[in-house]
């Protein structure tokens, strides 16, 4: 009798020594990101506070490039240049197929290796030789192959083809989408659009700059061009260069003006190492917009350029691997519960899982959930063995990350009946299970 007091008393003694130490879990999860960062890239500025995107020694050694467009009779016949929307993004896809593309390529290598730019086989001699290949400068624009907007796209080169496909198809983001789409690049880059004109949020000078020097975003800016007496003359479109914070500038890829390096030569910025990275300062909440920058002749309230939206290109990453939670040995027939989150670098991003539950039983896609939000399913399994639980998760550009794993075992039995809480707790232990079954007399 003394015995049996004496085991059940030590029992008792260790389980409040589990749950008095924080050894025996809740039931609730344990995922954790706040002590896991997420790798970027550093931000380097120079030291004068400029940040530019970096100039890529293969085909943008410049940086972001600055095609002109007035090459070609450049309209939808509608009369005047009117392309400054489609060289701008132009300029955008460029450097990103550069910066994809072998570090150590040049221009004429025959190598055409990333699909967001491709070789559109210009009639003229490569530009240079000795290969053909998308970036040759005449794959920019071939002035032997003019412009004609009732022309096949196949007769075009890569800024008529770009511009034809978003003529016959739709406007920005939507035609940047259809081109990355096309490429097959759509779990790679998104493009999306950004509001100002009529934006209820303050615009955030310095979130902006933060993601343009993170190397994953991208601007074309559309700007309403403002004269001294405050009317609209015309919309006009640059990309973005370059940045500095502190003295709240910008450094443009401007389509129609070369500002710092004037040329009268058109076709000169075809040739990649050629720029002219126009800079402006930036002006807060003029009357049309939340943002704008001094594009005029002069500097004053009026006499600039109010930008009232832009058109973002984002580079993507897939989710990491997910986390899950959950009991790894049980009892056949008995439902048991698996807490999965997974992050994203993007938290703007949402994301969907996919759960393979090792019997067979896979699930459909389950989300939208945000990044790091975590999700509580449960399941059964009818027959006694192993088992692989597999979790992917998709991003909502449909890159995928790797598949995470949790091993489960069915059934963990015992010889005599015991109650509900040290079920549990041997459950949770099961390491400890044979010095507890020992004293119980099992």
């Amino acid at each position: 009798m003394q015995n049996d007091i004496f085991r059940k008393g030590l029992v008792l003694g260790i389980i409040i020594l589990f749950v008095g130490t924080g050894i025996l879990p809740t039931m609730g999860i344990n995922i954790d990101f706040t002590n896991k960062e997420i790798e970027t890239e550093k931000i380097q500025k120079s030291s004068d506070g400029w940040w530019y995107y970096p100039p890529l020694t293969n085909y943008a050694p410049a940086g972001i490039p600055d095609f002109d467009q007035r090459q070609d009779n450049w309209n939808y016949g509608s009369g005047g240049y009117t392309w400054c929307g489609q060289v701008s993004t132009c300029d955008i896809l460029w450097y990103l197929d550069s910066k994809y593309s072998d570090p150590n390529g040049t221009p004429g290598d025959g190598i055409d290796e990333f699909l967001l730019v491709q070789d559109y086989h210009a009639p003229s001699n490569p530009n240079p030789g000795p290969y053909s290949d998308d970036h040759n400068y005449n794959n920019v624009n071939d002035i032997a192959t003019p412009w004609n907007l009732a022309g096949a796209v196949d007769d075009f080169e890569f800024i008529e083809q770009y511009s034809w496909n978003q003529y016959y198809n739709s406007g920005w983001p939507a035609i940047v989408n259809y081109w990355i789409d096309k490429a097959g690049l759509s779990s790679q880059f998104k493009s999306y659009r950004e509001e100002y004109r009529w934006a209820t949020s303050k615009f955030n000078f310095s979130e902006m700059a933060d993601k343009i020097m993170s190397g994953d975003y991208y601007y074309m800016l559309q700007m309403e061009l403002i004269d001294e007496r405050g009317n609209m003359i015309t919309v006009h479109c640059v990309a973005i260069a370059g940045i500095n914070v502190d003295e709240m500038k910008i450094a443009v890829s401007d389509p129609a003006k070369d500002k710092q390096n004037f040329t009268n030569n058109l076709f000169e910025h075809n040739d990649i190492k050629f720029v002219s990275h126009d800079i402006y300062n930036v002006i807060l909440n003029p009357p049309e917009s939340k943002w704008g920058i001094d594009y005029g002749a002069t500097v004053s309230d009026k006499n600039y350029g109010a930008v009232i939206s832009s058109t973002v290109i984002r580079i993507n990453y897939p989710p990491e691997k997910p986390q899950i939670t959950g009991e790894v040995n049980g009892i056949a027939g008995t439902m048991y519960s698996y807490s999965i989150a997974s992050r994203d670098k993007h938290k703007e991003d949402t994301l969907f899982y996919k759960i393979d539950w090792g019997d067979g039983n896979i699930s459909d896609w389950v989300g939208p959930k945000k990044s790091e939000q975590i999700i509580n399913l449960s399941h059964t399994w009818s027959q006694e063995g192993n088992f692989i639980i597999k979790v992917v998760v998709k991003d909502d550009c449909g890159a995928e990350s790797d598949w995470a794993t949790l091993e489960v075992t069915m059934p963990y039995s015992y010889d005599k009946p015991i109650s509900p809480f040290l079920q549990i707790l041997f459950l949770r232990f099961p390491h400890a299970f044979p010095i507890l079954r020992q004293l119980l007399g099992n």
